[in-house]
């Protein structure tokens, strides 16, 4: 899932996360993550149990992600 860019400024983060088995999971992690503000898109994929995110500016916390994470039913993977 993706949202447009407004600047040149775009670096990528990729987490480690517990819980998903399929699809449906990916677009769950996708979908909550992408409305973070600076998070410009997030692909998940549920073999590799990772989310690689490109943001803008200043990456979200581990704080954050781990909240948004574990509120729909998975584990951020430190």
């Amino acid at each position: 899932m993706s949202k447009p860019f407004t600047g040149v400024n775009v670096e990528k983060l990729t987490i480690k996360i517990e819980g998903m088995s399929c699809g449906g999971c990916e677009k769950t992690i996708e979908s909550v993550l992408v409305k973070v503000n600076g998070i410009a898109s997030v692909k998940a994929d549920h073999v590799s149990k990772t989310a690689t995110l490109e943001y803008q500016n200043e990456a979200p916390s581990q704080e954050l992600l781990n909240t948004l994470i574990s509120r729909v039913g998975f584990k951020l993977i430190d």
